[in-house]
């Protein structure tokens, strides 16, 4: 579903394709700095999936992060991944494997993703 992604005040629309295991992926180099890969089965087999601490407003709950190639997938993206997650495990019959608190920070989350970026400008 259409996710808005309030950091920044777009809409992400995510899209969904069935993609041969053999098949390369060429994403426009101009759009995508990297792909990421994450096995949504291997997600479904475990025993559970690292949610980052978040409040807001006097809330507090755990939001999905997802570790892939080296990077940790978080905010916008990883809710999106998780909503895609629970979509497969409706379609299979299979339970959503809870969220247990990770030892991740949103601010050091944040900071390495501005460190990131600055690195990827430098390239």
């Amino acid at each position: 579903a259409s996710m808005p992604v309030y950091t920044s005040d777009f809409r992400l629309e995510p899209f969904v394709v069935a993609l041969d295991p053999q098949e390369t992926l060429r994403p426009d180099p101009g759009e995508v700095a990297q792909v990421l890969a994450v096995d949504v089965d291997a997600v479904l087999r475990s025993a559970a999936v690292e949610g980052l601490p978040v409040s807001h407003e006097g809330q507090r709950w755990l939001m999905p992060v997802f570790r892939a190639d080296g990077w940790v997938v978080f905010g916008a993206t990883a809710l999106t991944l998780w909503e895609l997650v629970g979509v497969a495990a409706e379609a299979t019959g299979r339970a959503l494997p809870p969220l247990e608190p990770s030892d991740l920070t949103w601010e050091a989350l944040v900071e390495h993703k501005a460190g990131a970026a600055e690195a990827q400008r430098d390239r």
